[in-house]
């Protein structure tokens, strides 16, 4: 029975920090300055989650049939948001990119991404084995490449 009570002790030592990172929230706790900005930005949103990570609000939602996750300062400022892309709807730029350097790899979970009024696209691309996280710029320009570490790990290390 101790043995019990230390294991599901331990547990909640473990898991409580993760749960307490991000905590999902009513719409009525988040600040009006927050859901104002919202609000305004996207009048047609639907099935809006929110959550506060990091002291920041954010909401994951659909508008017009697309998925968005956008975070907020306590003032209503958009910090960044991400679009999910079908690999279709990438830009021309970055298309041409994939074709050239990463010719037959299946790329998979596209979004477009700004963050302080820089646009990237962010994806991962997969051959065989090896799987990277690719982030290019609005122009094609490859930013950063990396390669998972372990199957199953959402860690990478950087490969030039």
């Amino acid at each position: 029975m101790k043995n019990l009570l230390k294991n599901v002790a331990a547990f909640a030592l473990i898991v409580s920090p993760l749960v307490l990172s991000a905590q999902k929230m009513p719409a009525s706790k988040v600040p009006a300055t927050v859901t104002a900005s919202f609000a305004k930005a996207y009048p047609k949103a639907s099935n809006a989650k929110w959550e506060k990570e990091d002291g920041k609000y954010e909401v994951a939602f659909k508008n017009d049939g697309k998925k968005y996750e956008i975070s907020y300062s306590d003032a209503g400022t958009m910090l960044e948001m991400e679009q999910k892309l079908s690999t279709k709807a990438l830009p021309a730029s970055v298309k041409a990119t994939l074709a050239k350097d990463f010719a037959g790899y299946k790329v998979e979970e596209a979004e477009m991404a700004i963050k302080d009024g820089v646009t990237t696209y962010e994806m991962y691309a997969e051959k065989g084995k090896e799987e990277y996280e690719l982030v290019f710029d609005a122009s094609g320009k490859l930013i950063k490449k990396e390669v998972k570490e372990e199957e199953g790990k959402e860690k990478y290390k950087a490969k030039k």
